[in-house]
């Protein structure tokens, strides 16, 4: 009887999960069973009537008519589209986006280290001073290098971009679940990641008043890196389950969908060494390390105007 429900599961595996779709499958399950148990009662062995059950009742695209589901089985003809998932494959994907998060706020927290001892170095008039520039080059190198590793992450589950993940029903379930229970948390994590963000900026611009010196400008450095820190963590677990169900960004995208993000992929490189050699030219040039970090913010938000141009431009000339 396992291996029968087992069966039925394969069957309807590439199906969207509509009221259509479940009504059909618990309808030719009962057949099934039912048949199953007639069966035995004629004195059938039992793998005997899974066979003959699976025989009558084990092609779906001759039943599709009767079960009022042939639209749903042409709709999902495209198997390419379909990807099925198991519990390890799933838990997996879940590690590596926790693993990718680690990595990537990393590397961020080595820049900002990196940016505070310039700044501690540039206010202190003794020969260390000029050793600034070095010891930061040296952390945007190491955080780099944590950034091409948490990328290469990312690279395992890249075929997963284009395709619907099909879960088991128990699994699909208690991935719900999951996340339901972890809203609160979601929400919390990114409250105080934006709260340690702005209380950095706080900080900074009090102690600027109270004439503490350029020193004061670590403590942005100090709230960025915590604060997005904890955003990644949450943004890449809720991310791991959104990929999971195929819900939020992770919805099937059409073709002009991964056209504006396979542009917005290859804009992203240049612009963000550009942004590097910009900040550079600007702190080392003109020695502004007090005042140069906001060229970061004011880079990101650039950027997300960029994406949102990209995008619009897209959808225009396709329609």
């Amino acid at each position: 009887m396992d291996a029968i429900i087992t069966y039925l599961e394969h069957m309807f595996r590439g199906l969207p999960r509509t009221p259509d779709v479940l009504r059909a499958r618990g309808e030719l399950e009962q057949m099934s069973l039912d048949r199953y148990q007639e069966l035995l009662a004629e004195g059938v062995s039992e793998n005997e009537a899974v066979g003959r059950v699976i025989t009558q009742f084990g092609n779906l695209d001759e039943l599709a008519d009767d079960l009022g589901i042939r639209a749903h089985l042409e709709g999902s003809a495209e198997a390419d589209s379909v990807v099925y998932v198991s519990r390890e494959e799933g838990e997996a994907l879940i590690r590596n986006r926790g693993r990718m998060a680690w990595f990537i706020a990393g590397g961020l927290a080595v820049i900002m280290a990196g940016l505070s001892v310039n700044v501690l170095l540039s206010v202190n008039e003794s020969g260390i001073a000029r050793f600034g520039g070095g010891i930061f080059l040296v952390s945007v190198a190491i955080a780099v290098g944590l950034f091409v590793i948490g990328g290469m992450q990312g690279q395992e589950f890249k075929h997963f971009a284009s395709l619907r993940i099909q879960l088991d029903e128990p699994y699909e379930r208690e991935i719900q679940a999951r996340k339901r229970s972890g809203q609160t948390a979601f929400v919390a994590m990114l409250v105080a990641g934006i709260m340690l963000i702005i209380l950095g900026v706080a900080a900074t611009a009090t102690l600027e008043e109270f004439g503490v010196g350029d020193a004061s400008a670590v403590w942005v450095f100090v709230g960025v890196a915590l604060g997005v820190g904890l955003i990644l963590q949450a943004s890449m677990r809720r991310s791991a389950l959104d990929r999971l169900l195929g819900q939020g960004d992770f919805s099937l995208v059409s073709e002009e969908q991964e056209k504006s993000n396979s542009m917005i992929s290859r804009v992203a490189g240049p612009y963000w060494l550009l942004m590097v050699a910009a900040f550079l030219i600007w702190s080392f040039g003109w020695n502004a390390w007090h005042i140069s970090w906001i060229l970061w913010p004011v880079a990101g938000i650039l950027f997300a105007f960029i994406a949102t141009l990209i995008h619009s431009i897209r959808n225009t000339s396709d329609s």
